[in-house]
């Protein structure tokens, strides 16, 4: 069952950063941020309902850990060319 959630600013957030962590919380879709090493670094509840992992639990775990028979190496080295090629443009 999915709880309400209000985000209260503060005064070192901003109204899109708080847009955003509403977005994410209350999204209906499974989401998760992966790091450029592969490590998950943030889940959404509806991940967590999803792959019935915590968020405790799948917090700083290597992406690899969510598909089977993945090469745990090549995921990084994927990441690192998707932020060049997307955020360092």
């Amino acid at each position: 069952m999915r709880t309400a959630l209000k985000v209260v600013p503060t005064p070192d957030t901003n109204d899109s950063e708080t847009k955003y962590r509403t977005l994410f919380e209350q999204a209906s879709d499974a989401i998760a941020t992966v790091m450029p090493d592969g490590a998950i670094d943030e889940v959404n509840e509806a991940f967590e309902e999803l792959t019935g992992f915590l968020k405790a639990e799948i917090t700083h775990q290597n992406i690899a850990t969510l598909i089977p028979g993945a090469r745990p190496g090549r995921i990084p080295e994927r990441a690192r060319i998707l932020c060049l090629e997307y955020f360092h443009a």
